[in-house]
């Protein structure tokens, strides 16, 4: 949605989960509360060819575009590696600074919610036994599974953004007027995701053929997926053997960070990211020729409205590492200056979706990357006390692991200098890995996921609180904003009941 664009949402859960409702089915604010939503649209009647079926899943796929944009502001502002300008309107300052205590257009969780209700309908409707003999048991699985995915998927952000989440059943005739949600604890959410996707991955993930049906371009791997979730719960060899499988699930030359995008070819990942196939695994596209634009790029380009800016903490992070090139200065030479970031008239700006120059705010938003897979592989087996293969994956890569021959390393393959093992300990090796993962994944909506994971698993708010307040410079501010993120109750987006 462009700033231009915006509207104010102030509305119960119950409105605006409604209103998605509403979205999908094509019913009127007043029918919905009266009537059953079913009774405004047959969906039975519209999944009997495989092309129905293709274009109602692409439908929920679509509902990605105002989810992904949001993700990226919202935790980028929340986190440390974004900063404000004095261009920013008052909702982004507020969520910047931790203040937000109402619904805004960048925090309104319903566009997450229509997600759900999109993948259920469609689950709902979805019958293996059609008479079109294009649309085949196989890609009866796949649908079927990426659509869990999918909605797992919008459930998990939900909870992590939220704290809690309003459950809404599979079958949307099932919302009765005036119908109490039951809410959902972050940890309930989780488990019960664990439970849907486990029994999907061995049949819905690996290894099935191309076919013509969008599911292979347009999908969430759920691998990766089950893998982040048990790495949030601190299921440390379930999420390794899950974030290992993910990069299994392509041919052997996906998802294993090789030389393909290595040195100043790195950029390229986020140029037509839906199109880099071998190591985006989910990316959601935008096209301004179809009018349908990505606001992350008006909001971070400098001759446009610039409310956005890399932390001068990001920027020092790129400008201090040790590169292996040659005759060359200090720094990260391909991810850093003129690719996740640049200096326009003497400000830094964010580049990272403003690199396609033929096209503009047309940036895809990629969600899972094989870069994002690997490091939290790492942290994984850094848990489990295998130090020493975690560093491997962040140097010079780990090309002993089955199919890993190509492997790069994350700081390998963008020519960076090894990091040495320190102390040796858990903790230390930790951190060297979500520092890696700032600076590999500036921007891309990752930072504030990882911030609260650490600091949940080290039972230590401040290391959350100090690394956000670092980045305001006035003392005042910094303090109000560390005291803030001291109470865990603060970390959460408000819901609105």
């Amino acid at each position: 949605m462009k700033p231009a664009a915006m509207k104010e949402r102030r509305c119960s859960l119950m409105s605006w989960i409604s209103l998605a409702v509403l979205m999908i089915l094509g019913t009127s604010c007043e029918e919905f509360l009266n009537e059953v939503p079913g009774d405004k649209a047959v969906p039975s009647k519209h999944y009997k060819t495989a092309i129905e079926i293709n274009v109602a899943y692409l439908g929920a796929y679509s509902l990605l575009q105002d989810v992904a944009t949001d993700l990226v502001i919202t935790n980028g502002l929340r986190g440390d590696l974004m900063q404000v300008t004095g261009n920013a309107d008052t909702y982004l300052q507020k969520i910047n600074r931790h203040l937000t205590s109402e619904l805004s257009p960048y925090t309104d969780a319903s566009n997450l919610y229509k997600v759900v209700i999109a993948a259920n309908e469609v689950l709902a409707n979805l019958d293996p036994n059609i008479s079109d003999p294009d649309f085949t048991m196989m890609h009866y699985n796949k649908v079927y599974g990426s659509l869990v995915g999918l909605r797992s998927w919008a459930y998990f952000t939900l909870a992590r953004l939220y704290g809690e989440v309003a459950y809404l059943p599979d079958n949307l005739e099932g919302i009765p007027p005036g119908h109490s949600f039951e809410y959902l604890s972050r940890e309930a959410v989780f488990q019960s995701l664990v439970s849907d996707l486990d029994s999907l991955v061995l049949t819905a993930d690996l290894f099935y053929p191309e076919s013509d049906l969008n599911v292979d371009l347009f999908r969430i791997n759920n691998h990766a997926l089950l893998g982040e979730i048990y790495l949030e719960l601190d299921s440390f060899q379930l999420a390794a053997d899950y974030l290992y499988l993910a990069t299994r699930t392509g041919s052997e030359e996906d998802y294993k960070v090789s030389i393909t995008y290595a040195e100043e070819r790195w950029k390229y990942i986020f140029i037509s990211s839906l199109s880099r196939q071998s190591t985006v695994m989910t990316a959601v596209p935008f096209s301004q020729s179809d009018q349908q634009e990505n606001v992350v790029e008006s909001l971070t380009n400098f001759g446009d409205e610039y409310a956005l800016k890399p932390s001068a903490f990001i920027v020092s992070m790129y400008e201090n590492q040790t590169n292996k090139v040659e005759n060359a200065d200090p720094g990260d030479l391909f991810r850093g200056l003129g690719t996740s970031y640049d200096t326009v008239a003497g400000n830094h700006v964010i580049s990272k979706y403003n690199l396609n120059e033929s096209q503009g705010y047309s940036a895809d938003v990629i969600l899972y990357r094989a870069a994002d897979i690997h490091l939290m592989l790492a942290e994984a087996l850094n848990r489990l006390g295998e130090s020493g293969e975690a560093l491997k994956i962040l140097n010079i890569g780990n090309r002993e692991l089955l199919g890993w021959s190509e492997n790069e390393g994350i700081r390998g393959r963008v020519a960076l200098a090894d990091l040495a093992p320190g102390d040796g300990s858990i903790e230390y090796t930790e951190n060297l890995i979500i520092s890696e993962r700032a600076m590999e994944l500036a921007f891309e909506g990752k930072r504030w996921f990882d911030l609260m994971r650490i600091a949940r698993r080290r039972d230590d708010n401040a290391y959350l609180a100090n690394f956000v307040a670092r980045k305001f410079s006035d003392p005042q501010e910094k303090q109000e904003v560390k005291s803030r993120l001291m109470d865990e109750a603060n970390w959460y987006l408000p819901v609105i009941k």
